[in-house]
């Protein structure tokens, strides 16, 4: 009975501090998509913990129901995505059905052992190495492939340090599991089974406290930015800036994407650089690049560019890129795209091909309808709606 209390205990310790980051990761809002993807991957956990709890606490005697379940085939598509997403590649759909298929699978075997229920210890012995043996191969494919992917910052960010953290973790899970699937049956004795469920227990609550520590550091910046926000200087010569004291979700994106690795070129404050080390003649090169790639395949129609991924497309480092809008263009990155996409829902709105004002906002490219509102009455004067009447009346 103390060893089944001693798993209680740090299982509800693990559903706490889960519920707490998942807390705290909403408070300090998904701005990126690895920031969404941490939380459904926390949401999935707390699923997983809250599947073991109920195994443990209402049916002791049926120690399989815990450990047959096929959660572990789903922690290395979510490293791999997260990892995909931090060097700026685009998440799919359609392959992401393709990684989760192993995941699926098994837990169509997995119901059908909870409810068929009659299997001898053989079977359940076998089914426990077969399954721990996929689990092991996911982690390890998984955590090589996300772990060797080229990586473009090279400074130590908080995206970085919680993606390798997480390929390192999942990568000491694999061995973890191939020893003691091979070593101590699933059904070995209570002291195996307390040794066994200690070490994966301990594997999470490391995760879950850097899950955590990401939180907690992206709050405290979205905090830090919201107070800082009123007292930066506005230029109201650029075109689609915010008024002063101002705040919203892409501006905020946007300070926190600039002023983190840049190897100090860019000072915590976010500030813009005060000169370039970049001759004039790059400098006109990536002016170019980028006017191009915006003629040809209007990238800033997508609700999801950042400047990483922009940086990747151009084939330009970030850092340089940074320079170019705050040198040259004289305008950050979010304020150079917004004036784009006003002027093609302008275009739409010209066109009469506008429909509602939120599905003009996606269209051309924003996030929220209140972001679209803001960036094209500084631009244009007005509102969208008054400037689709005024389009009307012509």
């Amino acid at each position: 009975m103390h060893s089944i209390s001693v798993l209680e205990y740090m299982l509800c310790s693990l559903v706490v501090l889960i519920l707490v980051t998942l807390y705290l990761g909403y408070k300090a809002e998904l701005l990126t998509f690895l920031d969404r993807l941490v939380f459904v991957a926390t949401a999935f956990m707390l699923v997983h913990v809250a599947h073991i709890l109920v195994c443990q606490m209402a049916f002791p005697g049926k120690r399989y129901l815990d450990w047959a379940a096929p959660f572990g085939l789903m922690y290395g598509p979510f490293f791999y995505w997260s990892s995909y997403s931090y060097n700026g590649r685009p998440f799919r759909l359609s392959t992401a059905f393709w990684h989760a298929l192993p995941f699926l699978i098994g837990l169509v075997g997995y119901a059908f052992i909870a409810v068929s229920g009659n299997f001898s210890v053989d079977f359940l012995l076998k089914y426990g190495r077969v399954l721990y043996s996929c689990i092991c191969c996911s982690f390890v494919a998984y955590a090589v492939k996300g772990l060797m992917e080229k990586q473009d910052r090279k400074s130590w960010s908080e995206e970085k340090r919680l993606v390798t953290i997480a390929g390192s973790v999942i990568f000491v899970a694999a061995i973890y599991f191939f020893i003691v699937s091979f070593a101590s049956p699933p059904a070995g004795t209570a002291r195996n089974y307390l040794y066994i469920r200690t070490g994966v227990y301990l594997i999470m609550l490391t995760m879950v406290a850097f899950m955590l520590r990401y939180n907690v550091n992206r709050l405290m910046q979205h905090g830090l930015q919201k107070e800082s926000a009123p007292l930066q200087p506005h230029n109201p010569g650029i075109d689609g800036g915010a008024h002063p004291g101002e705040t919203d979700d892409h501006l905020l994106h946007s300070h926190n994407q600039q002023k983190s690795e840049d190897d100090g070129e860019v000072n915590e404050a976010g500030l813009p650089y005060q000169k370039s080390l970049l001759p004039a003649e790059l400098l006109d090169e990536y002016e170019n690049k980028l006017n191009l790639l915006f003629r040809e395949k209007k990238n800033y129609l997508d609700p999801d560019l950042s400047l990483q991924v922009l940086a990747k497309e151009l084939k330009i480092p970030k850092h340089h890129l940074t320079q170019l809008f705050s040198i040259r263009i004289g305008k950050n990155f979010y304020q150079y795209i917004n004036v784009f996409r006003v002027e093609h829902a302008c275009e739409l709105i010209g066109k009469s091909e506008s429909g509602t004002l939120e599905t003009l906002a996606f269209e051309s490219g924003f996030n929220s309808k209140t972001t679209f509102n803001r960036y094209f009455k500084a631009q244009m004067g007005c509102t969208p709606s008054e400037y689709r009447d005024q389009q009307l009346q012509r």
